[in-house]
């Protein structure tokens, strides 16, 4: 391992170690300041991912990322939180995103929630969103016979606009200590990407592409994943999870494989104050 390596991998071990030092921290804080009825939720989380997907779409470039994660929600349903991703090619950050929103409960078995979320990037070909910033989206949720369905919308607001609609469903199994959840996604497409930003993407990934025009029209079916999450209650409000998933990408121009295995795995803390 050369210097510049082993100077990469000490730098990404001390992040590691600064932002679980500061979800403790402020657990501790909020478990002190703990008022007679508990109002708010704090998560946060780091994952290792084998493979950077979200609907449908490789945004790392075929390879692994981190990614930190903290959300913060109240009782009467307001949101907000963001997340930063390091892709491991040795390019360091990545993306990031903040977001805020509010969740409105009918009952225990629906919700709606909207959000908007601001992205910013570490350079305009990172992916085939690094030029879209802004994003509106909504949520609907069922539950019936412990199964839980999603359908989500969400649009990006900047310049040439992009949709994406999704629909999700999943349940969670006990087993002892263990809570398994298997889910099912399928995710559609409609976005116009220009020809420079697919070219320079698919380069970052060592694959080459011969496109016709400036720009390609996206639409339709663009993923499915299954996926099943494995949680263990680790204690203090710690979990480990681990989720492989099988990946299906039809559109060639979004992924680098049409098909393939990949798996996530971290640890998550939540705390409620």
């Amino acid at each position: 391992m050369n210097r510049n390596v082993r100077k990469r991998s000490n730098t990404l071990v001390l992040q590691m170690l600064s932002f679980l030092l500061i979800i403790c921290c402020t657990g501790a804080y909020a478990r002190a300041a703990k008022p007679a009825e508990e109002q708010w939720d704090l998560s946060a989380g780091m994952d290792y991912l084998s493979r950077y997907f979200r609907y449908g779409v490789d945004l790392g470039a075929d390879q692994p990322a981190l990614d930190w994660h903290a959300d913060l929600s109240h009782k009467k349903g307001w949101l907000l939180g963001g997340d930063f991703v390091n892709v491991m090619d040795g390019s360091g950050f990545q993306d990031g995103s903040l977001y805020g929103g509010y969740q409105y409960d009918f009952s225990e078995n629906f919700f709606l929630r909207g959000e908007f979320t601001h992205y910013f990037y570490s350079d305009d070909s990172a992916n085939i969103l690094s030029t879209l910033l802004n994003e509106i989206s909504l949520e609907a949720g069922l539950t019936v016979d412990s199964v839980e369905i999603t359908f989500s919308y969400e649009r990006f607001i900047d310049g040439t606009s992009a949709n994406y609609y999704g629909a999700t469903v999943l349940r969670t199994f006990t087993w002892g200590d263990l809570d398994f959840t298997p889910s099912f996604n399928a995710s559609f497409i409609s976005q116009t990407v220009s020809n420079t930003v697919l070219t320079k993407y698919k380069q970052k990934g060592k694959k080459n592409l011969t496109l016709s025009g400036t720009s390609q029209n996206l639409s339709g079916f663009d993923g499915l994943e299954i996926s099943v999450e494995a949680g263990y209650d680790l204690g203090a409000g710690f979990r480990a999870v681990v989720t492989p998933a099988f990946v299906y990408s039809p559109q060639d121009v979004l992924a680098f494989r049409t098909s393939q295995f990949i798996w996530t795995v971290g640890v998550a803390y939540s705390q409620s104050f």
